[in-house]
């Protein structure tokens, strides 16, 4: 159906029809009161396509891509490959390659490949890329700079653990934030020993530092199964956690680490990438079981809950083309959405944009 509908005291107009997907779009008197209004509105839903001739220059020897970061206009991606010389390439927005990095931070393990998982990017307020890597063979969490050069490295290098002091990680799956509290979210569960959510608080003089850890293998709310994936949701102050074994999204508080609700709608489907587009409030979820990427419409979730779980559209990804979706990146100006396909022996990077 079609929903055109406005919030927070404007009028609210419904109209029903056919359609195999719902669409939301805000309207109001003047822009200037929907800016007061706080509102994301982001107007009719247009379909997500894939843009078959992106890369434009892939190497062949990079194969089984983990993650990818967008910041400053280009697009970094994570593969495991053996064959290609260094974990992190480095593309223009259009798809030629710049550089690559991160030999000499990320573990390499002869025939099997480099130990990425997770990767994310965050700009500071001079516009500065940052860049936060998970290394599941390490057992680390490491910041670089946009040159590759490590700035930080979270946990005991080589070890697999559960302490606090020091911090100790598993499987450390993935990584978000919350710029305006200086937090930095890990999921530390990709099968490891852990089933963990945590807040590191990494401030601007002095070491980063623990300031809340929930979970443990479970089904209860703040209990995980695997947490793959972490995505901070600007608007309500929460974070979405993929719950990949439990088959399910859990919303915590981003301040307490509190359980607020969740989402089962996608069952029998797994979350393994969870990524947003805060410009028109799409939630993105790559299913690497079910061989689906699902787009949401994020414009109900509240610090109270998740609000309804309203699908806008289903990508089904041809398992010969892209080999189990993993994580995913945004670019938070075009809505442009890159996916990785973790077991490709291929390429394994994908990119879709609205039609």
């Amino acid at each position: 159906f079609f929903a055109c509908r406005c919030f927070g005291g404007l009028s609210q107009t419904t109209v029903h029809i056919m359609s195999l997907v719902s669409f939301t779009c805000c309207v109001a008197a003047t822009l200037p009161a929907l800016a007061w209004m706080g509102q994301t509105c982001h107007g009719e839903f247009t379909n997500y396509v894939l843009d078959a001739g992106w890369p434009m220059d892939m190497p062949l020897n990079a194969t089984r891509f983990t993650a990818v970061a967008m910041c400053g206009g280009v697009v970094t991606v994570a593969q495991r490959g053996p064959a290609y010389p260094s974990p992190f390439m480095v593309f223009t927005a259009k798809g030629q390659l710049l550089q690559s990095w991160g030999e000499k931070d990320i573990a390499f393990t002869n025939g099997i490949g480099w130990g990425v998982h997770g990767l994310n990017a965050q700009a500071d307020d001079t516009g500065a890329c940052f860049y936060w890597a998970t290394d599941v063979v390490n057992h680390v969490v490491i910041k670089f700079d946009a040159n590759g050069q490590r700035l930080a490295s979270i946990g005991v290098n080589g070890t697999q653990g559960n302490r606090t002091k020091p911090l100790e990680f598993g499987n450390v799956a993935d990584v978000s934030f919350d710029a305006s509290k200086n937090l930095v979210f890990v999921s530390d569960g990709d099968g490891g020993i852990n089933n963990r959510v945590m807040a590191l608080e990494d401030a601007t003089s002095g070491p980063i530092s623990l300031k809340w850890l929930k979970g443990q293998l479970g089904t209860q709310p703040d209990e995980f199964n695997s947490p793959h994936t972490v995505a901070f949701h600007e608007q309500s102050g929460t974070l979405l956690v993929g719950d990949r074994g439990n088959n399910r999204t859990q919303q915590l508080d981003a301040t307490t680490g509190e359980f607020v609700s969740e989402w089962t709608c996608l069952r029998p489907g797994t979350p393994w990438g969870i990524r947003m587009f805060m410009k028109k409030n799409f939630v993105f979820i790559a299913d690497g079981t079910s061989q689906e990427l699902t787009i949401l419409d994020g414009t109900d979730i509240t610090a109270s809950g998740l609000g309804a779980c309203k699908v806008l559209q289903k990508i089904a990804i041809d398992k010969a083309q892209c080999n189990t979706p993993h994580e995913m990146a945004i670019d938070q100006f075009s809505g442009a959405l890159y996916l990785t396909c973790v077991n490709d022996p291929n390429s394994g990077i994908r990119r879709y944009i609205m039609s």
